[in-house]
């Protein structure tokens, strides 16, 4: 598999450094291919050196790193976005998510486990939804959150749906919040069936978790979610 290429943003120097250098020893895998100090010279260089995933700075020198993902994702929708901060919170990773980040980390993760997280991403996993998954509230109020965008949004509903009426049923009480065990006396149907759809559909969706499965069929407007 070829190299993770890799444009770190950041306005404090030595962070730019310390993160570059903390990569290095994994050469195979990653490569460094720019460093921005601040989300214009980022966007920049992300046009000129390709980078496959940005990691950048919660906080830029000119512009707030949440908005700067925006853009990447706005301008480059093949790119993914890793946002680093120096006191994950709650508030943060909501907006993070609603700015399109595909992870959310702190900025002292280890080397490893960023090289992971950057090839995670590169392959479309959405590594945040891991955080998003141990706080159900806050799961709701990220779904709830989608739920409105897309009322608003206008979209044109595919004429092929890939999930069966009985998968859309499951994926839709999943986004309410319910556990397997939930969906499945709702449903009159075992909970193993119940594992073995959100299987079929993460697999049909090409996603890696239920939270990811449930926010893309919102925004493709296959399903919908009650008032939270």
């Amino acid at each position: 598999m070829e190299r993770v290429r890799i444009l770190i943003a950041s306005g404090n120097g030595l962070t730019r450094i310390q993160l570059r250098d903390g990569l290095l020893p994994f050469g195979e895998k990653v490569e460094v291919v720019a460093l921005a100090p601040n989300g214009a010279e980022a966007l920049l260089q992300t046009s000129t050196a390709s980078p496959e995933v940005v990691v950048t700075a919660a906080t830029l020198p000119d512009m707030d790193g949440l908005a700067f993902s925006r853009s990447v994702r706005q301008q480059f929708p093949m790119v993914s976005v890793v946002v680093l901060s120096d006191a994950p919170q709650d508030e943060e990773l909501f907006e993070a998510i609603r700015f399109g980040a595909a992870a959310y980390l702190s900025t002292d993760t280890p080397p490893e486990e960023m090289v992971d997280v950057v090839t995670r991403v590169r392959a479309g996993a959405y590594v945040i939804d891991e955080h998003v998954l141990a706080n159900p509230s806050l799961a709701l109020r990220i779904l709830g959150a989608f739920r409105e965008l897309t009322a608003i949004e206008e979209r044109v509903k595919p004429l092929f749906v890939p999930l069966s009426p009985r998968e859309l049923e499951v994926l839709e009480n999943a986004g309410q919040g319910s556990s397997n065990r939930a969906i499945a006396k709702t449903l009159s149907i075992s909970e193993q069936t119940v594992k073995n759809h959100l299987g079929s559909i993460m697999r049909k969706l090409a996603v890696n978790d239920r939270t990811h499965a449930v926010v893309y069929a919102l925004q493709q407007g296959w399903i919908s979610i009650p008032d939270l």
